[in-house]
């Protein structure tokens, strides 16, 4: 980022010059205000042009998050023809987004950020949701010949997920039981997909 664009800095910029800076935190409050605006070419103060607070400009870069994970996991997908090759994608894509992200994933699923989550944040929440369960509940189908209800296929998601981030949680911390990263992905990849599979069976 140039630090000659102080002029016609808008709240974009702002989010994607926090989201370079987060990127690879260990500790995502080491970026501050004056940190943003350096990278910006500008005094901290033009920040509240557009934002209140460091917390506000984390709200808008969660949600960028969202998006970018959303089109990452989903793009091209639906070309995939082999359905088993399909959901291990699907899988396989959630977890390199986080790995290679990890500040972004702490930023998501692990930062506290204080105020109330903003509505468009829980709006674009809940169609991405609707999104990934839309595929499950087609490629669960063909898969496992079961045909869910969307209530359920969320259920199975929903706890995917949060194994999921659990999983990864404890390894980029540090805890985890496996600390070689390519096994690491090869274990929760494989254990993500037998839930699936599990799940499916035993809920319809």
């Amino acid at each position: 980022m140039s630090k000659g664009m102080s002029k016609g800095i808008t709240k974009e910029n702002i989010v994607d010059v926090t989201l370079r800076l987060i990127r690879d935190k260990d500790n995502i409050r080491s970026v501050n205000l004056r940190e943003i605006a350096r990278e910006l070419g500008c005094a901290h103060t033009n920040l509240y042009n557009h934002f209140s607070d460091l917390d506000g400009i984390l709200w808008d870069a969660s949600y960028e998050v969202l998006l970018r994970s959303c089109d990452f996991i989903l793009s091209g997908i639906d070309s995939i023809e082999n359905s088993n090759s399909k959901l291990e994608v699907f899988y396989k894509r959630l977890i390199e987004f986080y790995l290679e992200n990890r500040g972004w994933f702490r930023l998501f699923w692990l930062e506290k950020l204080h105020g109330e989550i903003p509505e468009s944040n829980k709006r674009l929440t809940s169609e991405i949701v609707e999104r990934y369960v839309d595929f499950l509940n087609i490629l669960l189908e063909k898969l496992y010949n079961v045909k869910l209800d969307n209530g359920k296929t969320m259920y199975v998601f929903h706890t995917i997920d949060c194994y999921l981030h659990g999983e990864i949680s404890k390894f980029i911390s540090g805890r985890g039981l496996i600390t070689e990263e390519n096994q690491f992905r090869e274990y929760i990849l494989r254990e993500c997909v037998k839930l699936t599979r599990l799940l499916t069976i035993s809920i319809e």
